[in-house]
């Protein structure tokens, strides 16, 4: 059995690459993991109880929430889905998870940044394509808002 793994942030655009991975995932008999990564923060290592490692377990908790969420619309018969919530930044994050668990294929959605908001906020999706060592499928604007990617 093959593996997809796919970047999940609560996006219009990464449910569209869920969906499209899953229904792929289903037609080859592979297994599905979603992956949705919160921000790093030094509160991994602050004492319990402090704010700051209290807002950082509530982001890991809603991150798990959305990945539960996303499985249970984008499950099909016979379709294995696991999900992992995980820190740090989000590239670097789902190159290393993808590496991990030695999967085929890396699906995300396209936020559709121009280039002017690609180069202050950086794009996910761009730095998977460049620096990812598995193949990676970016799932455009233009098709997910169009035809939704059922």
């Amino acid at each position: 059995m093959q593996r997809i793994l796919v970047g999940i942030d609560g996006s219009e655009a990464a449910a569209a690459a869920a969906r499209l991975a899953a229904r792929l995932a289903a037609r080859l008999d592979d297994s599905l993991t979603l992956a949705c990564v919160v921000p790093p923060t030094s509160a991994e290592g602050t004492l319990p109880g402090s704010l700051e490692a209290e807002r950082w377990r509530e982001q890991l908790a809603s991150a798990e929430e959305l990945l539960r969420k996303c499985a249970v619309e984008v499950a099909q018969p016979g379709l294995s889905i696991t999900t992992q919530a995980l820190s740090g930044h989000p590239a670097p994050a789902l190159e290393e998870l993808a590496r991990e668990r030695d999967v085929e294929l890396v699906v995300v959605g396209s936020h559709g940044l121009n280039p002017v908001e690609r180069a202050l906020l950086g794009s996910v999706a761009s730095r998977l394509m460049r620096t990812c060592s598995k193949p990676v499928v970016v799932v455009p604007r233009a098709v997910w808002r169009a035809r939704g990617v059922p």
